[in-house]
């Protein structure tokens, strides 16, 4: 998948995507850091949790420009501090995919959102 992006890029920039348009401006749009492979799969309830039925946390993750995890926050609870951090702890061992900077010389770091769903049955 990492190879057709780079090769739709390099054919974007041979055909004057970049600098190509009128006043040398750039055309290319920048694609954004995801999650890489299927979302992250229910995960079982951790030890010291009260949390009784399924629930999930969502967690925003800043990916550095090789897409690994430098920063996780909660922006949506459940309201029990174990799961919570088990929940940053699941988005921290994820896999992410860098995002593409479009036409900038360096890219900047990007914030990947995903859900960590809990589930009794986990």
């Amino acid at each position: 998948m990492r190879v057709g992006v780079l090769l739709a890029v390099v054919a974007i920039i041979a055909l004057g995507g970049c600098a190509g348009g009128s006043g040398g401006t750039c055309q290319m749009t920048p694609v954004p850091a995801s999650l890489a492979g299927t979302p992250i799969p229910a995960q079982p309830f951790p030890s010291g949790s009260h949390v009784t039925s399924a629930v999930n946390v969502v967690v925003s993750v800043t990916v550095n420009a090789s897409g690994a995890p430098t920063a996780e926050q909660i922006q949506s609870s459940s309201n029990d501090a174990a799961v919570d951090r088990a929940a940053i702890a699941a988005a921290a061992r994820a896999a992410y995919r860098a995002g593409l900077p479009g036409c900038s010389n360096a890219p900047a770091p990007d914030i990947v959102v995903v859900t960590v769903p809990f589930s009794p049955t986990a």
